[in-house]
This record gives C-alpha cells, structure tokens and sequence, in this order.
C-alpha cells in the first residue's frame, strides 16, 4: 500500500493573490475591464467573481469584456475597492468611508460592509 505525501505551503494563497495583483497593475492577463465614471479598470474576472456575489451574478453567462459601473460609483472608491480584493486590506480615509461602505454594499463585498460596520460602531 502507498503511502500519501501531504504538502502544504504556508500563505499559497496570499502568495498566488501578490501575483495575481502584480498582473492586475502590469495589466497582465487581466480578462474583464470595469468602467468608472469614463475611467477603465483592468481586472481578473475570477478574482472580482470570488471577492462580490454583484460581479459573479454580472459575469454569470456573459463572455462581455467591458462593464459599466452605476454614475453613483466613484473611481476612487472603486480603485480601493478593487485594491482589497487583490490584497485583503484597505485604508479610508474618514470623508470617504461612508461612501467606500456604500459602494461596497452595493457590490456585495462582505468582507469589508462586515469590517466597516464593526469599525464604525466602536
């Protein structure tokens, strides 16, 4: 009988998120581009897919590779937003959390409504 090798590499997943940010900010590979207020924003469609049940519904049977955000989403907002799903961590400042929180929302990206909600609370 053989026997089974288990291998497990510390952070894998943090490590393969790096590269896939580096591609996204070299604009490598990138297979969806996000429009904001006229501003595109180049991105993998899996990683937005597995960060917001809005783009995984959006992307869902669409082969399109160019989305238009709602004229309430703000590049700004939308570049940090963006920045999280790649890296896990963001800065706001305090004018624009309530808008950073509602555009979260409206993309249902839990993790950071979640987060804010907790830090706005405190």
């Amino acid at each position: 009988m053989s026997q089974l090798l288990h291998v497990e590499i510390p952070n894998f997943g943090s490590t393969v998120l790096g590269s896939l940010n580096e591609q996204r900010l070299l604009g490598q590979y990138c297979d969806v581009s996000i429009m904001v207020k006229g501003q595109a924003f180049k991105a993998h469609r899996a990683v937005l897919a597995a960060s917001s049940l809005y783009f995984r519904d959006l992307f869902s049977g669409s082969s399109k590779a160019q989305f238009e955000l709602p004229s309430s989403v703000t590049a700004s907002c939308f570049q940090q937003i963006l920045s999280f799903c790649y890296t896990g961590k963001m800065t706001v400042s305090a004018s624009e959390q309530l808008m950073v929180m509602y555009t979260a929302g409206y993309l249902q990206i839990q993790h950071i409504v979640e987060r804010g909600m907790d830090l706005m609370f405190k």
